[in-house]
């Protein structure tokens, strides 16, 4: 049985999903709260009953950003693997603010972009760090580590400019690879060809 509160939570995951894909469609500078309700079919008064502003659109979606925190470390290369699939499909599915440098000068608190990168580089370092007394890495101290993965969040943002498709990230990840493939031990080196080269290969085919 729908309560009113279910109808409320419904009805707003359905103005942030179509919000959402007219910001990537046509910007989020380009999309008006008119837009969104016409695309909704209701009123401009029905929709500023659950969000004010675009503004306000625009946070929700923000806060919706969240790299998750793994239960466990990681333990095998695949596993970083999956984390760093992760990122790109949350940065495809809102490229209207990655692919929009202006955007990030309204964003401040735990949104901010750079608030985000910051948990990333630690997430990341973490699992990295885990990989290297797995054995997986040799002499990849952790200010190699944060340099490499501050590279890879530089280029994420070059990378979504481009409205990347799902073989545009797969092959991307691969990139991310070419980065860590200097620090393979040989144990590396078995698991990246055993685990992680079959993807890489038939995401080319």
């Amino acid at each position: 049985m729908l309560t009113y509160d279910n109808i409320i939570m419904k009805t707003k995951k359905e103005i942030l999903k179509t919000a959402r894909k007219l910001f990537n469609e046509y910007g989020y500078a380009n999309t008006s709260m008119r837009d969104i309700s016409n695309a909704l079919n209701m009123t401009v008064g029905n929709l500023t009953y659950h969000f004010k502003k675009k503004h306000d659109i625009f946070f929700a979606l923000m806060n919706e950003i969240e790299l998750a925190e793994p239960q466990a470390l990681a333990v095998s290369l695949l596993d970083f693997h999956k984390l760093m699939a992760e990122l790109l499909e949350g940065m495809v599915k809102n490229r209207f603010f990655f692919s929009d440098f202006k955007l990030f000068a309204t964003i401040e608190g735990s949104v901010s972009p750079l608030v985000k990168n910051e948990k990333f580089l630690r997430l990341a370092v973490k699992q990295l760090s885990n990989l290297q007394t797995e054995g997986f890495f040799n002499d990849f101290n952790e200010s190699c580590m944060i340099s490499t993965m501050r590279i890879c969040l530089l280029a994420h943002l070059a990378w979504i400019s481009d409205n990347p498709d799902s073989n545009d990230q797969k092959n991307f990840l691969f990139d991310h690879w070419q980065l860590l493939m200097p620090y393979f031990t040989e144990k590396g080196w078995q698991c990246y060809q055993q685990e992680i080269e079959p993807l890489l290969r038939s995401a080319q085919k």
